[in-house]
């Protein structure tokens, strides 16, 4: 840009002021530790040091969300490898795109279940719609041990029950998503059809939202 466009001078000022933006930047740059000295006179050095307070930035916020997902109510999240990022749509181009709905669903524990993680944990009606186990329903419930739902777990992972070891690989390993994602949408289905057909309506609060929409 020419030295004397009208962009180029309003920056200068702002960088000389030490207002806006530039306040903003070096404020971000001393929270975290790097070196950025603004300095016009040296504008060569702008792009290596801005290189490096945004990597630092972002790893700062991916370091912070894996703490704050870790002290969430889903019970899979201490175990499993954070890494795996099944929404990236460029990464994964095997899977189709209902499986990987299915697969973040699962791995995020965002099935609208009795006990989810959005639930408050004093919240009525936490057990599961569908068996006798008297136990909550949250996403281990679901994908693990449902007695009602065993028949689609042998169909499709090839066995009737899982512990949490089996759960964490089957959600960390792509070669597994295709069963996982068939398993999760025939599940749903089954479990939205008995609720609707059966015990749901007869103890739902009135004041609590409809879960079992149709999230395939």
């Amino acid at each position: 840009m020419p030295h004397g466009r009208y962009p180029g001078v309003v920056a200068r000022e702002v960088v000389r002021s030490e207002i806006s933006w530039f306040r903003a930047l070096t404020g971000l740059a001393r929270r975290h530790g790097c070196e950025f000295h603004g300095d016009l006179e040296r504008l060569n050095e702008w792009p290596e040091q801005l290189d490096e307070l945004v990597e630092v930035v972002c790893r700062s916020w991916s370091d912070d969300m894996k703490i704050r997902a870790q002290a969430t109510r889903n019970p899979l999240y201490p175990l499993r490898n954070l890494e795996i990022r099944p929404a990236n749509l460029l990464l994964d181009e095997e899977s189709p795109l209902w499986i990987r709905r299915w697969i973040l669903r699962l791995r995020g524990a965002l099935l609208a279940l009795n006990d989810g993680i959005y639930s408050r944990s004093d919240a009525p009606g936490r057990l599961c719609s569908l068996c006798n186990l008297n136990e909550n329903e949250d996403v281990v419930h679901f994908f693990g041990t449902c007695p009602v739902l065993r028949e689609f777990r042998l169909r499709y992972l090839g066995s009737i029950v899982l512990d949490r070891e089996q759960m964490v690989y089957l959600l960390d390993n792509r070669q597994e998503w295709l069963a996982v994602g068939q398993f999760a949408f025939h599940a749903w289905r089954y479990r939205e059809f008995l609720v609707k057909e059966f015990n749901w309506f007869k103890w739902r609060p009135k004041h609590t939202k409809d879960t079992t929409r149709a999230i395939y």
